[in-house]
């Protein structure tokens, strides 16, 4: 069964974003009865009540019931539709058992992050700033960005290259611009990245190779956080319509320039299981949407869904997940684990 919360936010849909949705054409609060034959519009719609009314054929309502009566569905199922369209994180009464399984104790306490009493000098940042990896070229080599857009990438997320062996560094700063890491990564002249050479963190080499003033103590442990969290203390909060988070590092990078037009701030969890609650805390007050990568069985899309659920109840707002790939991604791309990045570059002519 739907939750409450889900319908609640269901219901706060605009009545005309919903009619556009059906394929209304609205007009200074009007439009077509799709209903009855109707050449002058007497569909009326109340933005200010949220419902609409006919006043030839009497059909009217709230936008539930706009789309059961347009589409023919269910209660349930018309819920389930606008949710789809305004990416609603549909939420089922399981919630509640999640909070009964955790009676007696807060949230904060349950996803509390950990103490950060570790950063790394953020002079170490400045003296690694390049653009000279494997990375930065494959990207304008393989024509998924121009020069000047992989220029304005690497600069606003001041990623880096290691001094050896042309990697990208993708450092890993909050947003109080504190460094708490860096993820040395290697990829291929196509932009996909080269598995045979497997990722590290910037605070690992200098525990283990480091020398003299590059040489952390066993003690250091790191706290890490989202890549690009950093933006939040850059970017003009007017500027910012929202929060969107992926899995790759990579994707982030790019979609901040494909998609720059939507005014996101592109973030990245590193991994399928880096996406934790507690990592989205000091996004709290933006709309943050969660981009799962796709997979022939959804799981990541399902895994996804349940942290939003959690992370929801913590943050008490609504958490997005995309259903996008799911929706449009052939079976053979769900094989390939595809992202938002590699249906975007498909799809290039």
């Amino acid at each position: 069964m739907i939750s409450k919360y889900t319908v609640e936010k269901v219901n706060s849909v605009p009545i005309e974003r919903i009619a556009q949705l059906l394929g209304l054409e609205v007009n200074r609060h009007r439009a077509l009865c799709p209903f009855h034959p109707d050449t002058h519009p007497s569909l009326m719609f109340k933005p200010q009540k949220n419902i609409y009314r006919c006043f030839v054929c009497g059909k009217g309502g709230h936008g539930v019931g706009l789309v059961m009566e347009k589409e023919g569905l269910s209660y349930q199922d018309a819920v389930k539709w606008i949710a789809g369209q305004e990416h609603i994180l549909v939420e089922e009464d399981e919630g509640a058992s999640f909070n009964k399984q955790k009676k007696g104790m807060e949230l904060e306490e349950i996803f509390s992050p950990k103490e950060v009493k570790y950063t790394l000098d953020s002079q170490l940042v400045e003296s690694r700033r390049s653009n000279n990896n494997e990375f930065c070229e494959a990207v304008v080599q393989t024509r998924i960005l121009t020069r000047e857009q992989m220029q304005r990438a690497a600069s606003l997320y001041r990623t880096g290259s290691t001094l050896t062996d042309r990697g990208i560094i993708f450092w890993q700063i909050d947003e109080q611009q504190r460094v708490r890491d860096g993820k040395v990564m290697h990829y291929l002249v196509n932009a996909h990245r080269n598995r045979e050479i497997k990722p590290n963190f910037i605070s690992w080499l200098m525990k283990n190779k480091g020398q003299d003033v590059y040489r952390l103590p066993a003690e250091w442990e790191a706290t890490r956080c989202l890549f690009g969290l950093h933006l939040l203390g850059v970017v003009p909060q007017e500027e910012i319509m929202g929060i969107a988070i992926v899995e790759s590092e990579k994707t982030a990078f790019i979609c901040s320039q494909l998609l720059a037009e939507r005014r996101f701030l592109w973030m990245a969890t590193g991994g399928l299981q880096s996406l934790k609650p507690e990592l989205l805390l000091p996004l709290k007050g933006h709309r943050i949407i969660l981009f799962p990568d796709t997979d022939p069985q959804g799981q990541t899309y399902a895994q996804w869904c349940g942290t939003a659920r959690r992370a929801q109840q913590l943050l008490s707002q609504p958490i997005y997940v995309s259903d996008f790939l799911e929706r449009v991604a052939t079976e053979e791309q769900k094989k390939e684990k595809i992202d938002i990045v590699d249906y975007l570059m498909g799809r290039r002519p």
